[in-house]
């Protein structure tokens, strides 16, 4: 219970940190005399005579089959792990899960720009949002679906069956089987070979307990009894009883622990690993100037910084944005599972603002200034990430973790219902208390 009202904090965390932008962003607005501001640059890479064509159509549908087949395969390959059971993968999958996102990622970060050329934006502005919506939401889907896979497909796509409950939890926990042990704080039962007509079967012991996996089974209409793919894998008994961890939110949490400081790390080194270079560079040059007795200017200190664009030592609003928001929303949408990730998310955040503040005004080239009346659609993605947060926090909650996951389906779609539904009115209520303007 105490995970569930953390969870709920956060998400009001989120709700007034979003609201408080706006409110800031408004006086920035004022401050400096940016409201309704908008930079109209022609695109140097727009074809006139593309316009309104067939080829055009054309081209915007081949971009948007290929995002989709990407996609698609990035599915497939998850699945593959996740839905797959070894002692390999018991210990290497939170490893593989992060590879493969990083992978995905990294190639998709060199495709997207080429399928926003195909749609042949008239404008620079409308090229950069067009980069926008091509890389944040497959970005975001190869964060968050490895995860959200584990959450709520894994239980109904992995199932185990045989003919009774014993049997089935043979073919799960035995050394032979997907899992390879059984759940600890379970004593393994003891299972004699029978053999009849030629068929081979186990019968598990008489004073054999299998009680642990009463809410991960089901039994068939013919009979049969199927263990679900999230079954039993960390048992304790309390005051209340016997209560087990699925092998599902085992997974879940050291996937996201090995993501997000992974995700962290890596981001922490791609900025300071330009400001080296850069720094080595201005120093090899101002050396050989000082050499021959020459001055080195301020712009040949220019020429050897990085630029500041997309995909580039020096950054750009994209990458820069596009790392807060994964890790605001593994932070937001899985806050509940791993209660843990605040504390190093919010220490890490601090040196990553300063590392970010430090590169663009002393190692990123000046990049040409343009009015701007805020972070545009970036402000959107954030609220839409409170919203998916919500979504998937009561989900957990409902489906993955006890006690809301022992009840019967219907009581347990009730539940995430109101809770989502009571979630969403409270986001909305904390959102009136503060309007977009403030009275200064």
């Amino acid at each position: 219970y105490i995970q569930f009202g953390f969870g709920f904090l956060v998400i009001l965390w989120a709700t007034v940190f979003n609201k408080m932008y706006v409110r800031m962003a408004a006086r920035a607005q004022q401050r400096w005399g940016m409201q309704d501001a908008e930079v109209v640059a022609k695109n140097i890479k727009h074809d006139p005579a593309l316009d309104g064509s067939w080829k055009l159509h054309v081209r915007e549908v081949l971009a948007n089959a290929a995002t989709a087949a990407y996609l698609l395969v990035f599915v497939l390959g998850v699945n593959a792990l996740n839905f797959h059971e070894s002692e390999f993968l018991d210990k290497y999958l939170p490893t593989l899960t992060t590879c493969i996102i990083f992978l995905f990622s990294f190639v998709w970060s060199k495709i997207a720009p080429a399928l926003n050329n195909l749609q042949n934006h008239r404008t620079q502005l409308r090229w950069d949002r067009g980069l926008v919506l091509k890389v944040v939401p497959v970005r975001l889907f190869l964060a968050l679906y490895p995860f959200v896979s584990l959450c709520f497909m894994k239980k109904y796509v992995k199932r185990i069956c045989a003919s009774t409950l014993a049997e089935a939890a043979r073919l799960v926990y035995s050394q032979k089987g997907p899992y390879g042990h059984w759940p600890s704080g379970i004593e393994s039962p003891e299972y004699f070979e029978q053999t009849a007509n030629g068929v081979t079967s186990y019968i598990a012991s008489a004073d054999s307990d299998f009680s642990f996996l009463d809410h991960f089974y089901y039994v068939r209409s013919d009979g049969g009894h199927c263990i679900s793919g999230c079954f039993a894998a960390d048992c304790m008994t309390d005051a209340d009883g016997l209560h087990c961890r699925s092998n599902c939110q085992l997974s879940l949490e050291r996937s996201l622990m090995v993501f997000f400081i992974s995700h962290t790390v890596c981001t922490l080194l791609f900025i300071v690993i330009p400001m080296f270079l850069a720094r080595w560079e201005v120093h090899k040059e101002h050396a050989k100037a000082s050499g021959k007795g020459l001055e080195y200017t301020f712009l040949q200190l220019q020429a050897k910084q990085p630029t500041y664009e997309f995909m580039s030592w020096g950054g750009s609003q994209v990458d820069d944005f596009m790392e807060f928001a994964i890790g605001f929303a593994i932070l937001t949408s899985f806050c509940v599972v791993v209660p843990a990730m605040v504390i190093p998310a919010f220490l890490c955040n601090l040196i990553e603002y300063r590392l970010l503040a430090y590169r663009m005004t002393a190692i990123t080239q000046r990049p040409f200034p343009l009015r701007a009346e805020g972070i545009g659609i970036w402000q959107d993605i954030f609220e839409n990430l409170c919203v998916l947060a919500i979504a998937i926090n009561v989900g957990i909650i409902v489906m993955v973790m006890y006690p809301i996951r022992n009840w019967d389906a219907f009581h347990a779609l009730a539940a995430f219902v109101i809770a989502e539904h009571a979630m969403l009115g409270f986001k909305f209520l904390v959102e009136q208390c503060f309007s977009n303007q403030p009275q200064d």
